[in-house]
């Protein structure tokens, strides 16, 4: 009973030693992120950015909003915050090319 306990334990954290896969690295700064436009007026959302898709919650860092989500015609996702107590949009928006 010894010698199999003495063989199986360090077989068996062998196997499962071999058997594990590293994480991918997270990006880091300036690596992988989203495509940034600045947004024409602070007071309205361009046509050509298509329609409203989806409305959410702003990040809870951020002061109080809303982020609108735009899908044009051929796609392209762009999101942009809105700040209530401000009562516009921020400048910079986000923008997912397909």
């Amino acid at each position: 009973m010894r010698r199999s306990w003495r063989i199986g334990l360090p077989l068996t954290a062998m196997v499962l030693a071999l058997g594990c896969t590293p994480l991918a690295e997270p990006p880091g700064p300036g690596g992988d992120t989203i495509e940034t436009e600045t947004l024409p007026s602070l007071t309205s959302v361009p046509r050509a950015w298509g329609q409203l898709v989806s409305v959410t919650n702003g990040p809870e860092n951020w002061s109080p909003g809303a982020v609108l989500w735009f899908q044009d015609e051929v796609g392209t996702i762009r999101l942009v915050y809105y700040d209530y107590i401000h009562r516009r949009f921020s400048e910079a928006s986000g923008v997912i090319r397909r």
